[in-house]
C-alpha cells in the first residue's frame, strides 16, 4: 500500500515538474516570436495606456482573451 502511494505521489510530482518546464517553454515562446510581432504591429493603437481600437487591448493576456468589440 505505501508503494502504490509513493508511486503516485512519484507521478504527480513528474507530471507537475513537466508542466512547469512546458508553462516556460510557452512563456519563451512568446516573448520571443509572439510579442515582437504585436508591438511592432498592434499596440499603437490596441493598448490599455491610451486608445483601444475596436475594444481590443493586446497589451495584456486579460485583454487578449477578452477580445474586442466584435469577438
Amino acid at each position: 500500500m505505501r508503494t502504490t502511494i509513493f508511486l503516485l505521489c512519484l507521478c504527480v510530482v513528474a507530471a507537475a515538474s513537466a508542466s512547469a518546464a512546458a508553462a516556460e517553454g510557452d512563456v519563451e515562446f512568446f516573448e520571443s516570436r509572439i510579442r515582437p510581432v504585436l508591438v511592432e504591429r498592434c499596440y499603437s493603437c490596441h493598448n490599455s495606456a491610451e486608445q483601444a481600437d475596436g475594444g481590443l487591448t493586446v497589451d495584456s493576456r486579460a485583454g487578449l482573451l477578452a477580445g474586442g468589440d466584435s469577438g
